[in-house]
C-alpha cells in the first residue's frame, strides 16, 4: 500500500497580527522597544471584533496606554532627544499635558490631532477616575485607532494595513 501525499493547502491571506508583524520587521529589528506598540495595536483589532459588551472600553484603554507608552518610548529612545533624568522622566509623566509639550518639541504631528488625542485622554480618565461610567462607541474607537497608527507611523515609522 502506498502512502498519499496531499498538496499543502495555498496560504490564506495572512492576519492582520500577522502581516504588522511583517510590516514591520525592518523596524522592530532596529528599534525593538516598537514590537509592543504595534502589537497592542493587533490586540485592539482582535478585541474589537468579539462580540463582548464592553470591548470599546477595554480598547480605549489600550489605545491610550499605547499612546502614552509610545510618547515614553520615543523621549526615552530617539536620538533627537537629549537624555532625560529618571526623576525628569517621572515628573513629566505626572502631566500627560506636558508628555504633549515635550513631544512637539522634536516630532511634527498634525496640529489638528492633538485636541483628538487630549478629548480621548479625557475620555479614559473620566472611564478610570470618575463615579459615571462613560460610554465609548465603535466610531470613537474606530477614530482613536487612527489616530494613534498615524502617531505611531510618525514616531516610529510603523505601518498598518488592514
Amino acid at each position: 500500500m502506498s502512502k498519499l501525499y496531499l498538496v499543502p493547502l495555498p496560504t490564506a491571506r495572512p492576519r492582520f497580527p500577522d502581516r504588522i508583524k511583517q510590516a514591520n520587521k525592518v523596524v522592530a529589528r532596529e528599534k525593538p522597544w516598537t514590537k509592543g506598540l504595534y502589537e497592542s495595536i493587533a490586540a485592539v483589532d482582535l478585541i474589537y471584533r468579539q462580540k463582548l459588551d464592553e470591548k470599546n472600553r477595554i480598547c480605549l484603554i489600550i489605545l491610550d496606554s499605547t499612546l502614552e507608552i509610545s510618547f515614553k518610548e520615543f523621549l526615552v529612545n530617539d536620538d533627537k532627544v537629549p537624555r532625560l533624568s529618571e526623576a525628569k522622566l517621572k515628573g513629566l509623566f505626572n502631566n500627560r499635558v506636558d508628555v504633549h509639550k515635550e513631544i512637539k518639541k522634536y516630532v511634527k504631528v498634525n496640529s489638528n490631532l492633538w485636541p483628538i488625542i487630549e478629548h480621548y485622554y479625557i475620555l479614559r480618565c473620566k472611564l478610570i477616575h470618575e463615579r459615571a461610567t462613560a460610554g465609548i462607541t465603535d466610531e470613537q474607537i474606530e477614530d482613536f485607532r487612527k489616530v494613534v497608527q498615524k502617531v505611531l507611523k510618525k514616531l516610529f515609522g510603523l505601518k498598518f494595513s488592514k
